[in-house]
């Protein structure tokens, strides 16, 4: 079939279809009127009542796919509209941007364009409506499959929208945490060292008291004894010898200053290493026991967080499950099961010798002859 042809053909029948709708509408008894077109190509006109009317436009315009509740009419799309569709479908052109009521009527015209190839023994033509058909099947096919991935993303992008805000405050929630904790830990230290200064403050006040220092300015026996006689040779008189005796008592004491500041200093020195030692250690054992704290807060916390990611593996598992089974899904089967699977194979269409044809295909017994020749004698 030359594509000229299909285009008048086309034409024609979209015509008609549009003069049963007045005809409905006006209530009146339609009987078409056959296009004016070459021999070829020429369709006899064909007697239908009202209920056959209706029948033909139905099987183009009315609505198959349970998917959408939608009005759909038959003058939704212009009579170019459906003539550039039907010409994407011979050429194989792409089919871009259609609604399913597109597909629905584009599949409608171009089965009862085969029927009536079919009927008229258009064989050829028939054939190539019934690629064009396979051809249409395919995209809508593929429409209602990316149709329904682009439902599975929406849904999934709202999911994933979700999931980030509640990762986002829990992520938050564990900051804030940490710096509470943090923050906590420091003032804790700060306590400690405060507590450290005074023990200092306390241990230099210890040392310094009169007391403690009677402990190490006592002087010792023998100059004490020296002491003693240089004050008995004064009351005496006896200056030469009180001079003799103020030269070894300045040297004891000398001595005996020197060996006790020495000690002084030296048990000083070790009552404030042992104190810095112990104030080590309690800092020490403050930074572990607060790491062990902080580590076992992020532990948790990390435990916790892993819980969503989790769950978003599973949304994307379940995204590309959704993806993997939403053409085949029950609702998806049935649909194309009914407006697409019927009509891909002469063997498994709808039955081709209908009601409207029987009488084409009634006698296959017989042959047509050519009138006969009487001759009438003179």
């Amino acid at each position: 079939m030359s594509f000229s042809r299909s285009e008048e053909y086309q034409d024609a029948y979209i015509k008609e279809l549009d003069a049963r709708l007045a005809a409905l509408e006006n209530n009146e008894f339609f009987l078409p009127t056959p296009p004016k077109t070459s021999k070829s190509s020429a369709r006899r006109p064909r007697k239908q009542n009202k209920d056959s009317a209706e029948r033909d436009l139905k099987a183009v315009s009315a609505p198959t796919s349970a998917r959408r509740n939608r009005v759909r009419r038959h003058n939704q799309f212009t009579q170019q509209d459906i003539q550039k569709f039907l010409n994407c479908a011979y050429e194989k052109k792409p089919l871009w941007n259609l609604e399913p009521e597109q597909y629905e009527q584009v599949l409608s015209i171009l089965k009862q364009q085969k029927k009536d190839a079919v009927a008229k023994k258009r064989f050829v033509d028939s054939m190539e409506s019934q690629e064009a058909i396979e051809y249409v099947n395919n995209h809508y096919k593929n429409a209602i499959k990316e149709e329904g991935e682009q439902e599975i993303d929406s849904e999934f992008q709202g999911k994933m929208d979700t999931y980030y805000e509640s990762l986002k405050k829990f992520d938050d929630e564990t900051k804030d945490l940490e710096e509470k904790f943090l923050i906590k830990k420091r003032k804790a230290k700060d306590l400690i060292v405060e507590s450290q200064k005074d023990d200092l403050l306390d241990l230099q006040e210890y040392w310094s008291s009169p007391a403690k220092q009677r402990l190490y300015n006592r002087a010792s026996n023998q100059l004490v004894n020296l002491r003693k006689r240089q004050i008995d040779e004064v009351n005496l008189n006896n200056l030469a010898e009180a001079a003799r005796l103020q030269k070894h008592i300045s040297r004891l004491e000398r001595e005996e200053s020197r060996t006790n500041s020495e000690a002084w200093q030296l048990d000083y020195n070790q009552a404030l290493d042992k104190l810095q030692q112990k104030h080590k250690r309690e800092l020490e054992t403050f930074e572990f026991q607060s790491n062990i704290q902080f580590t076992s807060l992020k532990q948790k916390r990390e435990t916790l967080r892993r819980r969503f990611l989790y769950r978003k593996a599973n949304l994307e598992h379940k995204k590309e499950q959704d993806k993997a089974t939403s053409l085949f899904g029950a609702s998806a089967t049935k649909r194309i099961q009914r407006n697409i699977s019927a009509s891909t194979s002469l063997k498994k269409t709808e039955k081709i010798l209908d009601r409207a044809l029987d009488n084409v295909y009634k006698d296959i017994s017989s042959i047509r002859l050519k009138p006969i020749v009487f001759k009438v004698p003179k």
